[in-house]
């Protein structure tokens, strides 16, 4: 994304958060005024079962709630009326249950009317009336086809005010903090995929003031160990997942191995496609990136179209020659010696292993798997130029 389109983005967002605290205060302020003058309902069905909320008689109680929770139900004016009287009533001193009670029957009041916007959300979602706040942001990251809209019903239904919170950006504070400790990477459960979402959405839209870079540090680490992060099992959350950790990686400063081992770990073969691409392509790239773009696309191009062999078969073709060093790294198994690593000698790997064949027989002698790159690149060296000579040339 260039400067200039973030900066748009920003101002764009900014003017939104303007709005949406302007017209959220002065709803406030209508509901304040209607509060101080809120007189009786007109409806003496309502005011009868209002007044029975507080009899003595437990039965009387509880078939006047569900009645009143049924005419809420039924008619939107009738749930404006209810909720209001049970939020300012009319006797001065009420009793502690019978003030537990109107609070309990508008909550159940406020929650069955959310449900069924919801519900009206997944259904008709061209609908503006039913689109929930903060759903215009989360689409950015995940779409917006009905496996990202049941997604976000169901943060919805963990945390009613998520996407209220996707509106504003804070920049970390005590109360924003005490959030994210609810969204820890380090401690959410492998299965829990939708808390996931939450938490990499919310990585999406923080800014550069806002961003905890612990936090960061820590979902990134959690989603490139094999063995931790989630475990996606439903296609369908998958799918949007996997857009969300798209989105996420390309929002968040992350080095290219990171990168790559984490996207192709959850199915992001777009996004190691095109950086892969954008490596392999430039000319000013350093070894160490090459080697690792290299690793990374010949993983992901084992069973995939014609073409795209011939393309990777280029790539190893002109990168065969490349002396530059990548790396040099002390091995101690089986001995103790230096390994210097050039960018033409993970390009060897590379085609040894397209062949079939196990690179230790050229001379890899000190090799090391990786879980998602085949190989650790840093091993993919040799300790003397004549060791490098002879397996080039026995390779190649």
């Amino acid at each position: 994304m260039s400067q200039l389109a973030t900066s748009r983005r920003l101002l764009d967002r900014f003017a939104h958060q303007i709005v949406v605290v302007v017209l959220t205060n002065a709803a406030f302020i209508v509901c304040s005024a209607q509060a101080n003058e809120s007189e009786p309902s007109n409806d003496p069905v309502i005011n009868e079962l209002i007044k029975q909320l507080a009899d003595d008689s437990y039965a009387t109680r509880t078939i006047a709630s569900q009645k009143l929770l049924e005419l809420a139900e039924a008619d939107a004016n009738s749930a404006l009326a209810i909720e209001t009287q049970l939020a300012f009533p009319n006797d001065q001193n009420p009793s502690l249950e019978s003030a537990l009670n109107r609070l309990r029957l508008r909550q159940l009041i406020v929650i069955r009317r959310q449900e069924r916007l919801l519900d009206q959300f997944l259904t008709s979602p061209t609908n503006p009336e039913a689109q929930p706040p903060g759903w215009d942001i989360f689409r950015e990251h995940a779409g917006s086809d009905y496996d990202a809209r049941r997604v976000f019903v169901k943060i919805l239904q963990r945390d009613r005010r998520f996407g209220e919170r996707l509106l504003i950006a804070e920049p970390p504070n005590d109360r924003t903090r005490s959030f994210a400790a609810t969204l820890d990477g380090q401690h959410l459960a492998t299965f829990d995929t939708i808390r996931w979402s939450m938490l990499l959405v919310r990585g999406c839209e923080q800014t550069d003031a806002s961003q905890d870079i612990r936090q960061q540090q820590a979902i990134l680490a959690v989603l490139r160990s094999e063995g931790l992060g989630p475990l996606l099992i439903h296609d369908s959350e998958q799918r949007v997942f996997t857009r969300l950790l798209e989105s996420y990686l390309c929002h968040t400063q992350v080095n290219l191995e990171d990168r790559l081992c984490i996207a192709m770990r959850y199915g992001c073969e777009q996004l190691v496609e095109t950086d892969c691409r954008r490596v392999l392509n430039s000319v000013s790239e350093p070894p160490p990136r090459l080697t690792v773009a290299l690793l990374a696309i010949a993983n992901q191009r084992k069973e995939i179209d014609h073409d795209s062999t011939l393309q990777l078969a280029e790539w190893l073709q002109h990168y065969r020659s490349d002396q530059r060093v990548a790396y040099v790294w002390r091995a101690m198994h089986p001995t103790r010696k230096v390994l210097r690593t050039e960018v033409r000698d993970v390009a060897l790997a590379v085609e040894i292993a397209r062949r079939g064949e196990d690179p230790r027989d050229f001379g890899f002698g000190s090799l090391q798997a990786h879980p998602r790159l085949g190989y650790q690149p840093y091993t993919l060296g040799f300790e003397t130029e004549a060791d490098r000579q002879q397996a080039h040339r026995s390779a190649w």
